[in-house]
């Protein structure tokens, strides 16, 4: 619903999006290795999974949809 309402990211198969999804597999693989562990240490079992998984979701789902958009925005305007 967030994307969809406020972001409206529309994916163009280019080699910069492939390279940017690459990147963004990335920094999701990165977030679950190395957030989940200390959130869950922090909060506990419960609580910990569910705040790392919402914090991973929101990005996947909006930020970085959003900094995708953004950078289309920045390159049809050179």
């Amino acid at each position: 619903m967030i994307e969809q309402k406020w972001i409206r990211f529309e994916p163009r198969c280019t080699k910069r999006n492939l390279a940017a999804g690459l990147v963004g597999a990335a920094i999701v693989y990165f977030m679950l290795e190395l957030l989940l562990p200390p959130v869950i240490r922090l909060m506990g079992s419960l609580w910990g999974t569910f705040t790392a998984n919402v914090i991973v979701m929101l990005f996947i789902v909006a930020i970085w949809p959003a900094v995708l958009k953004g950078t289309e925005r920045q390159e049809e305007h050179r």
